[in-house]
């Protein structure tokens, strides 16, 4: 809005005194560092820059270049040059600067080329990196370089798929490939957000009573699945070591042991081309000792303390690629369960991964013979409802029952599952997808349970959040899986409840 400065009996000069104090008013309350260049001299800091850099606007006026660090100043000098030249150059630009006590802080800026009449400036904002935007910075920039990976394969193989011509094997091995491919943006995925619970400490372990041989053996099929996948399942002997008893019950949450296992396995399997990798567990002054061990390329000793940090990795094989957050993970499961991790590992020879978990009671752990079991999965005249409204996940579970002898019945939302049900009072488990039109699992799992409370409901939830467990569970729901739904946890869980 304009106003004239007749009206309030000010000069020019003073309406220009006024108006420079304001903006050095707004300018100087601005948490972000501000300093101004005019035709190339130093001629404005605020506050937060010299709080920033520990220096006065003298200092910086007379000394600026001597704080910059020598490795970043002409790098700044051609930044300086090129925003002064190309006015759209607003990307942001990072360099250290040495601080009166000598040490370094990294500064992250943006340059913005700004005009007085005919002549130019720069106004440069700045901001003090700390080590947790570092830490994001890293974690993000790594997330986003893995990702082209698996997606550059997606989506050209997609676009070859298209061609008529393509052979039936061809078309099959294309679609191998982009399985392959979504399954490893799956795994990065997971663990980008499993690490960033870990770091916001978003897991709670939940120590329950379980059979240890039955977990080893559900470990055992799926790190054979995974051995099969990368095509070594000819070259490299999986071994499963266990006691030979009925049950083997130990104190844990077998969910992380699970996931540790899994990790320490498919690393192995990973970096080991030919040989055997094994895994198995003994007991020891009243600790479970959890054991994975290969003959893979190894550790190199410098290296052995270092790849349980962040984005670590070990080798020169063209296929493993990854976060190089797996292990970070695993020491991370290990310590919230009050456990210890060691590593023995000869370079050319193989690793060898120890684990030691507290017990606090153990019962029918006799010792015995060492063996592998494969489970098998029999659910003959068991009518199982899947409530289930994307027709292609139904075809999926219907597949992964169909060799198990149950009845399937389909239910497309959540009325008509509590209709069937009602109509089938015999079923024995229901798999309740969570999200689905008309009535949702949840409520649909409510009015199921008030017809009879003890069938057994496992719902399906793309979520898999601590909070949605809870709810799932608070709902009344006997267990949950999380999609994209693994077949061998599903027939697991399905097996352990199934009435």
């Amino acid at each position: 809005m304009y106003t004239s400065i007749a009206n309030h009996g000010l000069t020019v000069k003073d309406k220009l005194i006024e108006n420079y104090y304001i903006l050095n008013q707004i300018i100087q309350s601005i948490d972000t560092g501000i300093a101004i260049f005019y035709e190339k001299q130093l001629v404005h800091v605020n506050n937060e820059l010299r709080r920033i850099t520990g220096r006065t606007y003298k200092f910086l006026e007379n000394n600026l270049i001597d704080i910059i660090s020598k490795a970043d100043y002409y790098r700044i000098k051609r930044k300086y040059i090129s925003v002064l030249k190309h006015s759209t150059d607003k990307a942001d630009y990072y360099f250290d600067i040495i601080m009166p006590n000598g040490d370094t802080k990294t500064l992250r800026c943006k340059f913005t080329l700004v005009r007085i009449v005919e002549k130019k400036g720069v106004f440069v904002m700045v901001h003090e990196v700390s080590k947790s935007d570092e830490k994001h910075d890293d974690l993000c920039s790594n997330v986003a370089h893995e990702l082209r990976n698996p997606l550059n394969s997606i989506i050209g193989f997609s676009d070859i798929l298209t061609d008529q011509n393509l052979s039936a094997d061809d078309r099959s091995q294309y679609l191998t490939y982009i399985r392959n491919s979504c399954m490893s943006l799956l795994n990065l995925l997971d663990d980008f957000s499993y690490y960033n619970k870990l770091q916001h400490n978003k897991i709670q372990i939940e120590e329950t009573q379980f059979d240890l041989n039955a977990l080893f053996d559900e470990i055992n099929q799926r790190s054979g699945i995974y051995l099969a996948k990368l095509q070594k399942n000819n070259d490299i002997e999986l071994i499963c070591n266990k006691l030979v008893v009925p049950k083997c019950n130990v104190s844990g949450d077998p969910q992380r042991i699970s996931q540790i296992l899994i990790n320490l396995i498919s690393n192995a399997i990973k970096f080991t081309e030919k040989g055997s990798v094994s895994f198995g567990y003994e007991f020891s002054d009243g600790a479970l000792v959890l054991r994975v061990k290969d003959t893979g390329i190894g550790i190199p000793h410098d290296m052995q303390t270092k790849i349980f940090g962040r984005f670590t990795q070990v080798g020169t094989i063209k296929s493993n690629n990854g976060l190089g957050l797996g292990l970070a993970i695993t020491k991370n499961l290990v310590e919230l369960m009050n456990g210890t991790i060691e590593l023995n590992s000869q370079v050319g020879v193989g690793s060898d991964f120890r684990i030691r978990l507290p017990q606090k009671m153990l019962i029918n752990n006799d010792l015995g013979k060492k063996s592998s079991v494969t489970a098998e999965y029999n659910f003959s005249g068991k009518k199982i409802l899947i409530a289930e409204d994307a027709r292609i996940n139904y075809i999926l579970l219907e597949k992964i029952l169909s060799k198990t002898g149950a009845k399937i019945i389909w239910a497309q939302n959540g009325e008509e599952c509590v209709t069937l049900f009602k109509e089938n009072r015999d079923i024995a488990l229901i798999l309740m997808d969570m999200q689905m039109p008309v009535k949702d699992g949840y409520a649909a799992a409510r009015d199921i349970l008030k017809i009879d409370s003890s069938v057994p409901i496992v719902a399906q939830t793309a979520f898999s959040m601590d909070d949605e467990r809870e709810r799932i569970l608070n709902t009344g729901c006997t267990d949950y899986i999380a999609k994209p739904i693994d077949r061998i946890e599903l027939l697991n869980k399905i097996a352990s409840v199934i009435r």
